[in-house]
Parts: C-alpha cells; sequence; structure tokens
C-alpha cells in the first residue's frame, strides 16, 4: 500500500487581500441603495437684515447587488479514509477558501459589474473614475500628475494601488542628487512608499494602469452571505461513487460608491 507523506506541496498564497483596502459592510439583503453626495450646499455672505440666497445639494445613487461564487470538488472515500496525517477534507476547505480570496481580488479589481461586482478597471472605463494620462517611459512627473488629479481631502489616506512590472519603474526613478523617491517598508508588515505614500502590488491591473487614491471612502464591498461549507455523501454522484462532496458558496457586491476619492494613471503607447 502506498504511504502518504503528512505534508502537501502547494503555491504559496499571497497575503495581502484588497478586501483590507476597501470598505466593507454588510448586508441583509440582495440589493443596497447608497446615497451619494454629486454637489453640497454653499454660503454667502450677508448684510443685516438682508434676504438670504438658497442654495441646493444634488444626490445620486450607488447600488451594490449580490453575486454569488460557488465550487464543488468531489474527493474519493478512500483518499479521505486514507489520508489519517492529513485531514484532507479541511485542506479542500482551505484551498477554497484561498481561491475565494483570489477571485475577490480579482474582481475587486476587475470585475466585470454584470456576472460579477464592478470593479475599479470597470468604474474606470465608464469614467466613474477619471484619469490623467502617461505618454512613453513612466516619469516622476507623471507620477506627480497623478497625485495632483485628487482632491487635498482624499489625501491623507491614500495608496497607490501597483502592478509588478510598474513597482520596477518606479524603484528606478531618482531625483536631481540621485535619490530614489522609492522607500522601503519602515518595519514588517509595513508597505514600501513612493514620494510618501504606501504602495500596494496588484497584479491583477493592467500594466497600462496605476490607481491612486483613498478605496475605504471610494469603494464598498457587502459581505451578503461569508463562505458557506456542505459536505456530504449524499449527492447521486458521491453515493455511486464512493465520493465525498465539497461545497462552498459565498456572496458578495462591490462597487465605486464615490468615484472622485479615486484617479487613475493611464499609459498612452
Amino acid at each position: 500500500m502506498d504511504e502518504f507523506r503528512a505534508e502537501v506541496i502547494r503555491d504559496i498564497v499571497e497575503k495581502f487581500s484588497m478586501r483590507s483596502l476597501v470598505r466593507v459592510i454588510t448586508m441583509t439583503r440582495d440589493v443596497m441603495k447608497i446615497p451619494t453626495l454629486t454637489s453640497g450646499p454653499k454660503v454667502t455672505w450677508t448684510e443685516e437684515n438682508a434676504t438670504k440666497s438658497t442654495t441646493t445639494a444634488t444626490f445620486d445613487e450607488a447600488t451594490l447587488t449580490v453575486k454569488k461564487m460557488a465550487a464543488i470538488l468531489y474527493s474519493s472515500d478512500e483518499l479521505v479514509e486514507d489520508s489519517t496525517e492529513i485531514d484532507v477534507i479541511d485542506l479542500i476547505v482551505t484551498l477554497f477558501s484561498e481561491a475565494l480570496q483570489r477571485e475577490e481580488d480579482k474582481v475587486i479589481t476587475t470585475g466585470n459589474g454584470t456576472t460579477q461586482p464592478t470593479g475599479l478597471t470597470t468604474a474606470l472605463a465608464a469614467t466613474t473614475i477619471s484619469s490623467v494620462t502617461c505618454a512613453g517611459n513612466l516619469s516622476f512627473d507623471n507620477m506627480i500628475n497623478l497625485e495632483y488629479s485628487l482632491p487635498q481631502k482624499y489625501q491623507t489616506a491614500a495608496k497607490f494601488l501597483v502592478h509588478r512590472n510598474n513597482i520596477r519603474e518606479l524603484r528606478k526613478l531618482k531625483d536631481d542628487n540621485g535619490r530614489y523617491y522609492w522607500m522601503e517598508p519602515v518595519a514588517v508588515g509595513q508597505p514600501a512608499t513612493f514620494h510618501g505614500y504606501p504602495v500596494i502590488e496588484n497584479n491583477n491591473l493592467p500594466e497600462a494602469t496605476i490607481f491612486f487614491g483613498d478605496y475605504k471612502m471610494g469603494y464598498w464591498l457587502g459581505d451578503r452571505k461569508k463562505m458557506s461549507v456542505k459536505i456530504t455523501q449524499e449527492t447521486e454522484t458521491a453515493f455511486v461513487r464512493d465520493q465525498t462532496a465539497i461545497r462552498v458558496v459565498q456572496r458578495i457586491a462591490g462597487n465605486v460608491v464615490l468615484g472622485e476619492a479615486m484617479k487613475a494613471l493611464i499609459s498612452i503607447p
């Protein structure tokens, strides 16, 4: 009989998640309407006993619509029984959890907004998020233009969201005295910074796009149903073939609720 070794060879999972970058809210229904302020009231100076000017505020509405992720995996009963050194079911559930996280990261970044939550790049294409352009090689001037395209009130919590290949280019940029604008993390677990702002690596982004903004203000992720797991041997396939079925389901929503809190730099070939 073959022997099971008490370890599994697997890829290293990236620890960062977009969930930690955006605002996460709990949803009790499949659709949530979120009022958004497009223009606020204005005040004016006035004299004693003078007629006061009137003003208005304009509101719009953002919508979170729940979408479902799911997967089913069948494992032979023999595999479950023989792997006494490893809890196969627990391992499969862990792998599903990691797969759901990777997919969540992907759709927050590039989700199509129809069968998936709306991602940042989809909102950018719809001009919900505005952009500045970069022609030719990425330069420090391009990054300054991106920084100053973002209103000051969002800059305190702003971060760069960058593909790995663009991080390589950012790390090469120097000032006139040969000093790098890139700064390594000051402590373990902290991000590196560029021109004083944290840089988050996101390889779901197209290489031609860099985001800069306050993502907790700009993007909401709705939790309707966190990952649920069902394990059964009672399906027709499982019963006939002596298998154990593991099914996972997660329901989330995601959308840009305040486009002005984020900006993008788009490279033009």
